[in-house]
């Protein structure tokens, strides 16, 4: 029995990443995008009338890597065929970005960086480092963004809260 809310929020974040890693899934669903938009405006074309929830990622990241959990169980909950979430991988390569798909089984679109779209890219968004986030509504505007906090649990809310009604 531990009486520390910190280490118990550990464990359970660690147990969810083992209970993934541990039912591996061979029929993934996903893609990976080498060669994106160099402007992050021309990239959300393709999902014109979609609520994109955006994270930056690397396959490198620990506290990427920990949220992959809580994304799932985001993405289970909101459960809308308008709704979208799109991994995009900074500083990566494409085969460590395909092992770390594969290891947390992480479906759909994937996108992976290149030195010049990554520049351009953290610009339009106006981000530096990952975990990071961006929700965009219908009409291709970002209605909020920030960090990925290890207290994303605690945030999950907040963030299912501004998808849904983006969904409306």
């Amino acid at each position: 029995d531990c009486k520390s809310d910190f280490l118990k929020e550990i464990v359970t974040s660690e147990y969810k990443l083992f209970q993934i890693i541990k039912t591996k899934n061979d029929n993934l669903d996903y893609k990976i995008i080498t060669n994106p938009p160099a402007d992050f405006t021309q990239f959300l074309k393709d999902y014109k009338e979609s609520v994109l929830f955006i994270e930056f990622w690397g396959s490198w990241c620990s506290p990427c890597i920990k949220s992959i959990p809580q994304l799932q169980e985001l993405v289970a909950k909101i459960n809308n065929k308008d709704f979208q979430i799109i991994h995009v991988a900074e500083r990566d390569n494409y085969q460590n970005l395909e092992f770390a798909i594969k290891k947390y089984n992480i479906d759909g679109v994937h996108i992976l960086l290149t030195d010049k779209t990554e520049k351009s890219w953290k610009t339009d968004i106006d981000f530096s480092s990952v975990p990071y986030y961006a929700i965009i509504n219908r009409n291709g505007k970002i209605v909020d963004h920030g960090i990925l906090s290890l207290e994303f649990e605690l945030e999950s809310e907040k963030i299912k809260a501004l998808i849904e009604k983006s969904l409306k």
